[in-house]
């Protein structure tokens, strides 16, 4: 097998000069979020300390699950360039608040929470729109190529917007990082105006209620839909460790913050690795079973971590996981946008992307929960076994995975 027929597959950006502008401003607006979120968390940690940040980031997330079914309505009666555009311009809106508010001799927390809050439905509001904006924007056989490219978007602006967050935090202050965010969210937006309008196709139902009654039923009666979306579910709900890391790197493996940082890091490094090496799933015949591997070798290498005796080997189990999730991640957006009707899709990924934050999310409160009766070690490992266990039981109680064919 030659490196050209694995490597990521970057025909959307080569034959669609629409995707481009699209996968340009989704980018920024990535970056303007991360960016948002870790000058929030620094703000607010040295306001008010450690439960305060957690508190914020629960209640960002929360907004966020909001935003995302509000938005996923929303993509498929609007023009879905005007929903980015105007998400664009709310949350570059909040940036300028949190801007004036840093300005103030002693800064609002309440105001934090309320704008973190605000942040999180913005965010949200415009990602299943830009999800099923780019599906009708390529053509069918490239859906596993924007997974990747998503997939690589989010991960460079995951590892640079905390980065240049505390920079600019550290040299400037508060009130220059929030400035940048705002004009970075703006100039986001400003790019998704560039986009050719996009035409509301099919009937949406005339409320909230039967238009998202609608969506749930598809994904209910769609086997495939219904499959991709619990098999994620099942492999994330126990083997999701993150919230443990900074004790392993202290108690087992006596490290410090650079142990912590190291171990942080893996998971994403493994994922851009897969991205790179993406270009194969888009010419699998059998997607199905290979997202069963992949959604099987997650909760198998974080059981593996739970058991690992040195750094070394926890980094490189932790490493393979994100390998993993990025190799599932990619085939379930081929998968969701190939199986979804273009009437349906912005709804359906608002469903899926909920779906997708919450997993990780319980997943976290299980292993601090049970590492608090049991050491985080033994909380990793068990929680692995049983994520790996629901997801066997998972492939099996959906057989159409192992007979799905590409599209």
């Amino acid at each position: 097998m030659s490196l050209s027929t694995i490597a990521i597959d970057l025909s959307p950006l080569k034959s669609s000069r629409q995707f481009g502008r699209l996968y340009t401003a989704g980018l920024l607006a990535m970056f303007a979020g991360e960016l948002v979120g870790t000058s929030l968390f620094l703000q607010v940690h040295a306001l008010a300390g450690p439960v305060a940040v957690g508190l914020v980031g629960a209640l960002r997330s929360v907004a966020m699950v909001s935003g995302l079914l509000v938005g996923g309505y929303l993509a498929d009666r609007l023009d879905k360039r005007f929903l980015i555009a105007g998400t664009g311009a709310f949350v570059s809106i909040l940036m300028l608040a949190l801007a004036i508010n840093a300005c103030a001799d002693k800064p609002s927390l309440v105001a934090l929470f309320f704008i973190a809050a605000f942040a999180g439905a913005g965010q949200g509001l415009s990602a299943p729109a830009a999800m099923a904006a780019a599906a009708t924007l390529v053509a069918p056989h490239q859906f596993a190529a924007i997974g990747a490219l998503n997939t690589i978007a989010g991960r460079i602006a995951g590892v640079l917007s905390p980065i240049a967050a505390g920079f600019l935090m550290g040299s400037f202050g508060e009130t220059t990082v929030y400035a940048v965010g705002s004009v970075v969210a703006l100039s986001g937006g400003a790019l998704s105006l560039s986009l050719s309008r996009m035409q509301v196709v099919g009937v949406v139902g005339p409320s909230y209620h039967a238009s998202m009654s609608e969506a749930l039923a598809f994904v209910r009666t769609s086997p495939i839909i219904c499959a991709v979306l619990t098999i994620d579910f099942a492999a994330m709900l126990f083997a999701t460790p993150f919230s443990l890391i900074p004790n392993l790197a202290g108690g087992v493996f006596g490290g410090g913050p650079e142990t912590a940082g190291l171990l942080y890091s893996a998971p994403a490094t493994g994922a851009l690795l897969a991205s790179l090496l993406s270009g194969w799933i888009g010419r699998t015949t059998r997607p199905g079973r290979w997202l069963l591997l992949a959604a099987l070798m997650w909760p198998v290498a974080i059981t593996a971590f739970g058991l690992s005796a040195t750094v070394v080997l926890a980094i490189a189990c932790l490493a393979i996981a994100g390998f993993a999730d990025a190799t599932s991640e990619i085939i379930r957006t081929a998968l969701v946008q190939a199986n979804t009707p273009s009437h349906l899709r912005g709804r359906v990924n608002g469903i899926w992307l909920t779906q997708a934050l919450m997993g990780p999310a319980l997943g976290n409160i299980y292993t601090a929960t049970v590492a608090g009766f049991l050491g985080p070690s033994a909380a990793i490992v068990i929680g692995g076994l049983m994520s790996a266990t629901a997801t066997i039981a998972s492939g099996l109680a959906f057989p159409v995975l192992r007979r799905t064919k590409a599209s």
